[in-house]
């Protein structure tokens, strides 16, 4: 079985939000739904691994704390109550994902724990 779909793209190229990781996950989740729900959610979000860094994500059911390539995926608590208001605002400059990545300095990194960081946020918030 094949399927034929176009894609339309609403949020901003090279902006980070994960646009094309987002239609992949879409196209995924809407063919098993066309052909009856042969797999889980499960194997859906374990097949998407495979398939890009982040599509886990956007197969999530909320909002969640990503590790690895972005494909390990934990559920969390909403850092913000339901119905906050959050503006997102994009330069018209981009950034290449690939190209970050590459000039990205791993020696650089921090070596605080992420899972910490992320426990840190979620009680106080920005500081």
């Amino acid at each position: 079985v094949y399927f034929n779909a176009d894609l339309f793209k609403r949020c901003p190229a090279q902006a980070g939000l994960g646009g094309g990781s987002a239609n992949a996950a879409t196209a995924m989740w809407g063919a098993n739904e066309l052909m009856g729900r042969p797999a889980t959610l499960e194997q859906l979000i374990e097949w998407s691994g495979a398939l890009g860094s982040d599509i886990t994500f956007f197969l999530s059911r909320g909002t969640a704390y990503c590790t690895g390539r972005g494909e390990i995926m934990t559920p969390i608590d909403p850092p913000l109550p339901s119905g906050a208001k959050l503006s997102i605002v994009k330069p018209n400059l981009g950034l290449s994902t690939p190209k970050v990545f590459k000039a990205l300095d791993y020696d650089q990194l921090s070596t605080e724990d992420p899972q910490m960081l992320c426990d840190l946020f979620l009680k106080e918030g920005v500081v």
